[in-house]
């Protein structure tokens, strides 16, 4: 606590150097219900949520020299259930609203330390027209597509692809090709490797055309290896691959991303001295998963109503009891988003999560699950 008061403090007192100061915060009314036909069982839960406590600071330094950063004041909060009062914050504790389906982050994935507290702060420096060069932990990683440049505060579930909330540190090139286009290529330390920091990178490019945006990006999430005299080598890097789209027309915004993602596995064979069951439980996770996300949204004035679907398949090994299996994901949400009048800091939101996982392989097991949220989001600026 006395971290916590320390970093706000120092905060209020560097306010006057920053040209906004932006709180932004979300709180929910939430509900839970998943069905599992393998165990036949069913589990159902609600509560309220704090879900997103942050303080965001951003200042043009010179004329070619900006920063920003934000503190994540929920990285204070252990991890723990949904019902777990015992620290009297359940909002940092639920990283995900259905951890069978690996998807479906709730406000963001929580930090569990107070080294976390600093989601992102970064420096950029723009040498000409064509070159700008950032460095510290990134506010965006450029992994994934469209869906990923969204803030998790504004989604009610994230596909497999998304990478919105996921914090690096490194260095980044940007390299404006037209008004309209540039490549973006980004080297990352990735402290939870296997075997300790690894280089990480991502080349991505955006391009504007009138009322249509284009995207791609590729990149290796390096996660490290383990070499077994018995075994093979073991290769955990993620390779990350994305090509998405985004289309204005009107009062409308169209979203539609296609994601890859593949995990190395076994490099080596077993040998005779060990039997096949023992050798897929060490094989490491070799996947890969295609998952595709269209999304719509319609701006009414007061009232955004809109809508999100993702469909995902993933093949390869998924457990040591289960071997190669073939699953698949579909999410779907229904949402609407009111505001008073264009300038309330306060948008009220309203959503409904249907989703479905056909784990083929993991005892044939299939998940089904229903999310409800109703709750408040504020966003507003302490120097305005």
């Amino acid at each position: 606590m006395k971290k916590l008061l320390a970093v706000t403090a120092a905060l209020a007192v560097a306010a006057p150097a920053y040209a906004s100061l932006k709180v932004d915060s979300r709180y929910d009314y939430f509900t839970a219900n998943t069905q599992s036909t393998t165990s036949s069982s069913y589990s159902s839960e609600s509560g309220f949520l704090f879900n997103r406590l942050d303080l965001a600071g951003e200042e043009k330094i010179t004329d070619n020299v900006s920063g920003k950063a934000r503190l994540n004041f929920m990285s204070f909060a252990s991890a723990g259930t949904l019902n777990d009062t015992a620290s009297g914050n359940q909002a940092a504790k639920v990283s995900r609203v259905n951890p069978v389906l690996n998807g479906l982050p709730l406000g963001g994935i929580p930090s569990t330390g107070v080294g976390d507290i600093v989601d992102f702060a970064q420096i950029t420096m723009r040498y000409n027209n064509w070159v700008a060069v950032s460095a510290g932990k990134f506010e965006r990683n450029g992994f994934g597509g469209f869906e990923s440049e969204v803030t998790s505060a504004d989604l009610y579930f994230a596909s497999q692809g998304y990478f919105g909330s996921l914090y690096l540190t490194g260095a980044n090139v940007d390299v404006t090709i037209t008004d309209t286009q540039d490549i973006k290529v980004y080297l990352f330390n990735n402290d939870n490797s296997t075997d300790g920091n690894r280089m990480s990178y991502n080349v991505v490019y955006r391009g504007s055309f009138g009322n249509l945006d284009i995207g791609a990006n590729y990149g290796v999430l390096a996660e490290g290896t383990t070499v077994g005299t018995t075994y093979g080598t073991k290769d955990v890097n993620r390779q990350l691959v994305n090509v998405g789209a985004q289309y204005k027309m009107g009062d409308w915004k169209f979203r539609l991303d296609y994601d890859n993602m593949t995990n190395g596995g076994m490099t080596g064979s077993y040998t005779g001295t060990i039997n096949a069951a023992s050798y897929l439980s060490n094989r490491g996770n070799n996947t890969q998963a295609n998952t595709v996300v269209a999304a719509a949204r319609w701006d009414l004035g007061n009232w955004s109503p809109w809508v999100q679907l993702e469909s995902t398949t993933r093949t390869g090994y998924q457990g040591a009891l289960s071997g190669d299996s073939n699953d698949s994901i579909f999410n779907a949400s229904i949402a609407a988003e009111y505001k008073t009048n264009v300038n309330d800091p306060f948008r009220y939101q309203a959503a409904w999560v249907q989703s479905s996982a056909s784990l083929a392989g993991y005892a044939n097991n299939t998940v089904n699950g229903s999310y409800g949220f109703l709750g408040v989001r504020y966003m507003g600026d302490l120097l305005k």
